[in-house]
């Protein structure tokens, strides 16, 4: 079987669309078996397969990372609102310690007071 050779100019050269299935002038070509081409074939459909399988892997892990940096977020918002309700508890019960303390040192006082006074009698 001869070679038919085509001469071409470079205008198109590799766009998709052209039809590349013949031999330039001086063009350097391989011949490959029917086994070695399916080998090929075989490899570059396996090649695609992983290529595939990893994005939707990357796909998989960056929606579950949104998805984790949404619920940190909305965790740190509820911590602090709860840390500023805890501050107010802190703040009323500090303050209700006080009136206490300040309410018992009256009474304690003015009954000491009191008890003094009964005593000169």
């Amino acid at each position: 079987m001869s070679e038919v050779k085509y001469s071409k100019s470079a205008d198109g050269y590799g766009k998709s669309g052209t039809v590349n299935n013949y031999v330039a002038e001086d063009e350097l070509t391989v011949e490959i078996t029917l086994a070695e081409y399916r080998d090929l074939v075989r490899d570059v459909a396996l090649r695609d397969k992983d290529v595939k399988m990893a994005e939707e892997d990357k796909y998989e892990r960056e929606t579950e990372n949104r998805n984790l940096k949404e619920e940190n977020d909305a965790l740190k918002a509820e911590m602090f609102e709860l840390k500023k309700e805890l501050d107010g508890l802190k703040d009323g019960i500090t303050e209700a310690v006080d009136y206490t303390y300040d309410k018992a040192r009256e009474h304690f006082l003015k009954e000491g007071t009191e008890d003094a006074g009964d005593q000169n009698d």
